[in-house]
């Protein structure tokens, strides 16, 4: 009887301090002021910076090889990684320069493979390949109040001068 009392009296001495700290946790969690902040998105606008070949071409410097390129990225947050290859679509139905689509599509592989694999300068790339594949479609939209997902490259003209590219994160 006695050990069924302190057995019964653990029990009831358990329950209320796992109900106590249940309480606890759900008024902590539910208070504003202890919800981390989440980054949703960041918008990065890309100016202009005046004509010209690189540094690094005949006479004008390093090469990229040589170049200390620790000043070129930002990481956005610790942890942060793609979780997927990322595909590509492209939507020039804007281009009022009337690029040829050979053209833009070219600059663009080669540019993306450039950061897979290196092969254009000979740096070697990147360890994990980041895209997967390219599209041309016709119904993309600037999306910055709810991004659907796609990494979109579209023409158009955007209402500050000097903007060449707007990137959305």
């Amino acid at each position: 009887m006695r050990k069924t009392a302190v057995l019964l009296l653990s029990l009831i001495f358990l329950l209320s301090i796992i109900a106590s700290i249940s309480f606890i946790a759900s008024a902590y969690a539910i208070k504003p002021d202890n919800v981390p902040l989440q980054l949703e998105k960041r918008v990065f606008i890309h100016y202009r910076k005046g004509y010209g070949k690189p540094d690094w071409t005949t006479d004008k410097g390093p090469s990229p090889k040589e170049e200390d390129h620790s000043g070129h990225y930002e990481l956005l947050g610790k942890g942060v990684k793609w979780k997927t290859t990322a595909i590509i679509y492209v939507d020039d139905a804007d281009n009022v320069q009337y690029l040829d689509r050979n053209f833009i599509f070219k600059a663009i592989k080669i540019s993306a493979e450039e950061w897979d694999d290196g092969a254009y300068s000979g740096w070697g790339g990147i360890d994990f390949d980041l895209f997967g594949g390219y599209y041309n479609i016709t119904n993309a939209s600037f999306d910055t109040d709810s991004p659907d997902g796609r990494n979109e490259i579209l023409f158009g003209d955007y209402p500050q001068e000097g903007v060449i590219a707007v990137t959305v994160v």
